[in-house]
């Protein structure tokens, strides 16, 4: 069995090197002999963290690298494809748990009781306000998405390998609520089963690493996707990939075309209104926001540079093989419980 470990990685993420060895040398230590292959991927190919990245290919690691920028959930989405695991771990970097933990998903996995098995934090280093908000998050995800999953964010998800190939390219979400949208999907085709976990984290331990993201920001940008992706699901809009850049390898060569999903709106208004929620609220905190581009203007300019490359961009679509056994026991002795498949008359 070969496990693939799939490691988002930010523009300034000081110390990733020796956190991808750590990490690395962690899942190692308890991997019984078992295959493990890890890919890290940014959507930033400048700066620190990508120069630490392009030491690590001829340490045995794989790294990729975005020419356009996307976000978490659209590296994840453009990285995925890549590997070639029987099961594949989505994990962050600074994720301090206990590798037998992280082994005991990945066989739960593998032996094939669910196509996806989801962390739970049941603690986690976060103060009242970053705690209220996950939680009215995390609420409104399974009421809009109907999922059934308690944690939606947790940096720890494993899923079969031939699903996860099929499933996250379809993905719409680049941002934060990527994970809430992969539950979701992977929901239509097989149960999901969550892990409880004592939640711990590293970054407090690397100067200058630390959480830069602004909770209530946060918060309301993954309440438009989740608009968003509530409406693509439950009314079963269509999605198409826009080819928007490149995935390179370390050394610069051409992996893969570099895919976002556009969303087939069937009201332009509502598209036009959660597009200007979004990107207000997201984008004037980072390097988009500039003279010339404003907030609501920039999806658009996006595809309007890139529309040349549409009718090329590779189709991706759901495998028909793929087959997921779906276990109907709840493993009450490790506290593991299980999500049933989901269902358009679930409530």
């Amino acid at each position: 069995m070969i496990a693939s470990f799939v490691i988002p990685v930010g523009p300034n993420e000081p110390g990733i090197a020796g956190r991808a060895r750590a990490l690395r040398a962690s899942m190692e230590s308890a991997s019984a002999g078992r295959e493990l292959e890890f890919i890290l991927v940014s959507d930033s190919p400048s700066g620190r963290a990508a120069e630490e990245m392009r030491s690590l290919p001829r340490e045995g690691f794989s790294c990729a690298f975005l020419t356009a920028r996307l976000g978490k959930g659209g590296s994840l989405r453009n990285a995925v494809p890549l590997t070639r695991g029987d099961v594949v771990v989505l994990m962050d970097a600074d994720a301090d748990l206990d590798p037998r933990i992280v082994w005991g998903m990945i066989d739960y996995v593998a032996a094939g009781r669910a196509a996806m098995a989801v962390a739970r934090r049941i603690s986690r280093p976060h103060g009242a306000t970053r705690a209220a908000l996950s939680a009215a998050y995390n609420a409104a995800a399974r009421l809009l998405l109907r999922t059934g999953v308690r944690d939606h964010q947790a940096g720890l998800k494993v899923i079969e390998g031939r699903v996860a190939r099929s499933v996250v390219p379809l993905i719409r979400t680049d941002g934060f609520a990527f994970d809430a949208e992969l539950i979701a999907r992977v929901s239509r085709v097989g149960r999901i089963a969550e892990f409880p976990i004592e939640w711990r984290e590293s970054r407090g331990e690397v100067p200058g690493r630390g959480s830069h993201v602004v909770p209530v920001r946060a918060a309301l940008t993954m309440l438009a996707d989740l608009l968003v992706i509530s409406y693509v699901m439950v009314r079963g809009s269509a999605t198409r990939p826009v080819r928007v850049g490149d995935v390179l390898d370390a050394e610069g060569r051409v992996l893969a075309p570099e895919v976002m999903n556009v969303v087939e709106w069937r009201h332009p208004r509502l598209m036009e209104a959660l597009r200007a929620i979004h990107y207000a609220v997201s984008l004037r905190a980072s390097g988009w926001a500039r003279p010339g581009r404003t907030a609501a203007t920039i999806p658009s300019a996006i595809l309007r540079a890139n529309a040349s490359s549409a009718s090329s961009s590779p189709h991706v679509t759901v495998s028909p093989s793929v087959s997921v056994t779906r276990p109907s026991e709840v493993d009450a002795a490790s506290g593991i419980s299980m999500v049933p498949a989901w269902s358009s008359s679930r409530k």
